[in-house]
């Protein structure tokens, strides 16, 4: 499709009941390539910058998906989510983990860390570690308590119905 150098040039594909279900548009003005189905122009856009939208004309990024994505398969994130959630349902390896804010990050299913290097380690920085149903809590004031989720000493340890210590050589 040969035409001027401003404005769409515009591919349509319908049928005898539509004539322009599907359109593939090329706008001349901002060199923009766009992909729409069912009447829609925005489905799939690519820019003279070649980022691509899914779901957005304007794409800010290599990849803009606006709306839920499902992704079957393997997701490689090669730095850093700056906004937004990420939610894995199955298994989720990160090579570094690090929330900061003020969010909650819940791991429902548990946390497991494999090989933590003594340099590396599990930094907290502002928070608690709480597991409430075995009464357990390190404060990040220092407090740790056992049978216990508001300890008041550096070291609290409450079981009322057997007291014991057991130091094991």
């Amino acid at each position: 499709i040969i035409s001027g150098n401003t404005g769409n040039s515009v591919l349509y594909f319908g049928d005898t009941d539509a004539e322009s279900l599907g359109r593939l548009i090329y706008n001349h003005t901002n060199n923009a390539f766009n992909i729409g189905t069912n009447g829609s122009s925005d489905d799939l856009a690519i820019t003279s910058a070649g980022l691509v939208g899914i779901g957005t004309t304007t794409p800010g990024m290599k990849l803009s998906v606006e709306g839920n994505s499902n992704i079957k398969g393997s997701l490689t994130v090669a730095n850093s989510i700056t906004t937004g959630n990420l939610t894995a349902t199955g298994t989720l390896s990160v090579g570094a983990f690090n929330v900061t804010g003020t969010a909650t990050s819940t791991f429902s299913g548990g946390v497991s860390a494999v090989g933590l290097a003594s340099s590396a380690g599990l930094t907290l920085t502002g928070g608690d570690i709480l597991y409430s149903a075995a009464n357990f809590r390190l404060t990040s004031a220092g407090y740790m308590g056992i049978g216990t989720t508001n300890p008041g000493e550096k070291l609290e340890i409450s079981d009322a119905s057997a007291p014991s210590i057991s130091i094991i050589d």
